[in-house]
């Protein structure tokens, strides 16, 4: 009996952790830092190109802990909000944000180096590895 059960599970492929939407990530952000039309304006109004003068890169940020749900219960505000924050930026980086700051960051990190992977963006705060980039 256990033997016919393995043969079965043989072919297929192997299980994946579940992972929030990004939809789901951005709300949170946006229901735990109550952010509005104010953050929207800052996002808009950043340069494509960003130098490291005047940011106050700190040395070492520590990634934010966000509880996130299992999905996103929003109020129409949030939902529009969200949904131009993710048509905006729109790059894969935005699946690894946990703080307003990352989020502002995440387009010019992608465009500096879009090849950093899951465990770096994972680990490390993008204030910090923006500052790498910018200083090499």
């Amino acid at each position: 009996m256990d033997r016919e059960r393995f043969k079965q599970g043989r072919g297929q492929p192997p299980k994946r952790p579940w992972r929030p939407s990004r939809f789901t990530r951005i709300s949170a952000i946006i229901v735990a830092y109550s952010l509005g039309e104010t953050f929207w304006r800052t996002l808009v109004a950043l340069p494509e190109s960003l130098t490291g003068a005047g940011l106050g890169f700190k040395a070492m940020k520590c990634k934010a802990s966000l509880e996130l749900p299992l999905f996103a219960l929003t109020t129409p505000q949030v939902y529009e909000l969200t949904d131009r924050i993710i048509r905006k930026i729109d790059n894969p980086y935005l699946d690894y944000v946990q703080d307003p700051e990352e989020i502002l960051l995440c387009g010019p990190l992608f465009r500096r180096n879009p090849h950093l992977g899951p465990e770096v963006l994972n680990r490390f705060h993008f204030s910090m590895l923006l500052g790498r980039e910018l200083n090499r």
